[in-house]
């Protein structure tokens, strides 16, 4: 979808999760890089890498000395909303310490990545 559509619905009243109802992953995930693009960050897709174990990032997006590691979820409106969120948080966490000890051990990652990772 389209940025502007999103922005005339939340214009009109809509909060944000209105306005990206319906949506799928694929396109949330779409949706969220294009807002990143569109702030002139660059974006790496679906980054995969391994250490100990495999590893995923949704979204990498960086701009000058700036990076988001961004896992894209989708949340109903649970009671365990909370809970689900909180681990969520955690394992963001986890991903992100070995996204910087691979990059550190992988100077092509680096420079694919185009970033310096810090904690």
């Amino acid at each position: 979808m389209e940025l502007g559509k999103i922005r005339k619905e939340m214009l009109s009243g809509k909060t944000i999760e209105e306005a990206l109802e319906g949506f799928d992953w694929r396109e949330f995930e779409d949706t969220v890089a294009e807002i990143f693009e569109a702030n002139n960050f660059r974006v790496k897709r679906n980054f995969r890498f391994k250490t100990k174990k495999r590893h995923e990032i949704d979204i990498i997006a960086t701009k000058e000395n700036i990076a988001f590691c961004v896992d894209c979820k989708e949340w109903g409106r649970g009671r365990y909303k909370k809970t689900g969120l909180r681990c969520a948080i955690r394992d963001q966490k986890k991903r992100v310490k070995e996204l910087m000890r691979f990059s550190k051990k992988n100077p092509a990652a680096k420079e694919l990545l185009k970033i310096d990772i810090y904690p």
